[in-house]
């Protein structure tokens, strides 16, 4: 749910620019305020993700109020968003972004040891092939047909 609200509202801002471009400024208009409406739910549960995507679409709002004519409304949510940005200028960098990092190296960690488990098996595995090869190669004949048994039962086991 969370994932589709995010992208309807990107969506809802992109269209909101388009819009605009060819000059349909209201619809331009309500598709903004849409994409606020979204954004403002969004950063009510999440504000350390979702603030900046709230900052700038509120300054798209100011952007199509503007066009329209409605300059007070403009600046008031120009303003708006000022306050907004100015609160994550504020803000430490990457934040909130603390815990995706240690979630991340903590996971980078767990396939970095899985690899080498896997490696150390691998190696484990061709060293218990090469072992066996050699025993078998180097354990004393016992005629021609044992010869021939031990070799096609060698190239076997070197394939497994």
């Amino acid at each position: 749910m969370l994932k589709q609200a995010v992208d309807l509202a990107g969506s809802l801002n992109n269209v909101a620019n388009s819009l605009s471009d060819l000059g349909r400024r209201e619809e331009a208009l309500a598709a903004a305020e849409e994409a606020v409406r979204l954004y403002q739910q969004l950063a009510q549960q999440r504000p350390d993700a979702f603030l900046p995507d709230l900052a700038t679409s509120l300054n798209n709002v100011a952007n199509r109020l503007s066009e329209l004519g409605r300059r007070e409304e403009a600046l008031a949510t120009a303003e708006e968003a000022l306050l907004l940005y100015r609160q994550l200028a504020q803000q430490p960098p990457l934040e909130g972004f603390r815990d995706q990092y240690r979630y991340l190296a903590e996971h980078r960690d767990r396939l970095r040891e899985a690899m080498n488990l896997a490696r150390f098996k691998r190696l484990q595995s061709a060293a218990s092939k090469a072992d066996f090869l050699a025993r078998a190669l180097t354990q004393p004949d016992h005629g021609p047909s044992y010869s021939g048994q031990k070799l096609a039962y060698v190239k076997l086991r070197a394939k497994s």
